[in-house]
């Protein structure tokens, strides 16, 4: 419980955005982002540094009782939104998805002019491309399929072209999500580059979607990214089945257009964390999709309204923690068996002990996880009693 001569801060990297249900706050350096109500937004500003707990609850006597200013400063610190002895580790993301380097500020995606006229046009050259795609699939479709299969892909110099074209139709596709952010009253916090699953990829933190107060705003920023790829791919597919295009280009056109087109894929199912994936979750209003549908995968679906719903999440769940780690681990063995000739034998033998070391892994850190947070829930549960308890009688 904090002391009434106690002096609480905001966290130095703290700020706050306005929200459709009040604010949107933001840490930068933690790279963590929550809602708070403008009640406690404002409860939040008054923790300065300059007032006391004390001056704090006088102030806001009219809003809140001591006993809930207590319960609120508890909160706060428990969120990270106020000043520690502890020193901020600045988080750079997980193993698989690890942030390499990133800018705060960047104009581009500041100037609502430009954002605005940059999403009309991402949206506007949708249909001419589409219209493209199918008028040249019409009249080589064979020949750029041929080309397609053609192509060595486990060769070195092909990957090297594919990690290239997926940082290339990566920040294309990320740029077009965070442009249509801006343009509809949003917020950009930081872009950069990570090494996406061992792979270098250009990022935007797109968290300021939730200041979009519609969900129709919300999946047009989602759509971008695939909308400007069909564009890319349309204007790819034109330089590939091309005369003019020079003998040594074209390879490199298909590989590109190859690895648009998978990361389209990609990006548009609804069980892989991507595009797909958060556009189902604005459908049916069910957030985190993923969790949910993991829950409902072991317990009983009752039917009623949100039946479609319910069962749309229970499939989601099923494949997203079911069959999306048995498909990268066959796509895995296969380019092994293919690059290092190594026996099917051998290779399920790896992957049986892969996935039980995995799954114990990820046993052991689910249990330490809940235990943290059971333990922190009870720091937490006690402070607030403590708070209660100290309440004037």
């Amino acid at each position: 419980m904090a002391s009434a001569t106690e002096q609480p801060s905001l966290a130095a990297d703290l700020a706050m955005y306005p929200h459709p249900r009040g604010f949107l706050v933001r840490l930068a350096q933690r790279r963590s982002t929550l809602v708070v109500g403008r009640r406690e937004a404002a409860a939040l500003r008054t923790c300065d540094g300059s007032r006391t707990v004390g001056q704090i609850k006088e102030q806001l006597a009219s809003e809140f009782s001591a006993r809930e200013i207590e319960k609120f400063l508890v909160l706060a610190e428990a969120n990270d939104l106020l000043e520690t002895d502890e020193p901020v580790r600045s988080s750079r993301g997980s193993l698989l998805q690890w942030r390499i380097a990133s800018v705060r500020v960047v104009s581009l995606f500041r100037d609502g002019r430009v954002a605005r006229s940059a999403a009309r046009w991402i949206y506007l050259a949708l249909a001419p491309a589409v219209a493209a795609v199918w008028w040249i699939l019409a009249r080589s479709g064979i020949a750029v399929l041929t080309q397609l299969l053609a192509v060595q892909y486990t060769d070195w110099r092909t990957i090297a072209e594919l990690v290239l074209a997926i940082v290339v139709i990566g920040a294309v596709h990320e740029s077009a999500h965070a442009l249509t952010i801006v343009s509809r009253g949003g917020r950009v916090f930081e872009v950069g580059l990570l090494l996406n699953y061992f792979v270098p990829a250009f990022y935007v933190d797109i968290s300021g979607i939730e200041l979009l107060p519609t969900k129709v705003q919300r999946i047009q920023v989602w759509m971008a990214g695939l909308a400007a790829q069909v564009s890319l791919f349309a204007v790819g597919l034109a330089l590939q089945t091309a005369s003019f295009t020079p003998a040594w280009l074209r390879p490199v056109l298909v590989v590109v257009n190859a690895t648009n087109l998978a990361l389209f894929v990609l990006n548009s199912l609804f069980f892989v964390k991507m595009d797909g994936y958060y556009v189902s979750q604005e459908l049916l209003e069910i957030r985190p999709l993923d969790r949910v549908g993991l829950a409902m995968s072991v317990q009983p679906v009752a039917a009623g309204p949100d039946l479609l719903e319910k069962v749309t999440a229970l499939v989601a769940g099923i494949y997203i923690w079911g069959y999306v780690p048995l498909f990268l681990m066959n796509a895995v063995a296969a380019i092994v068996m293919t690059r290092l000739h190594v026996s099917r034998g051998i290779l399920d033998a790896i992957l049986i002990s892969s996935m039980s070391v995995g799954g114990t892994v990820l046993l052991v850190r689910a249990m330490r996880t809940r235990a943290t947070r059971t333990r922190a829930a009870a720091v937490i549960r006690t402070r607030v009693q403590g708070a209660d308890s100290a309440r004037p009688v």
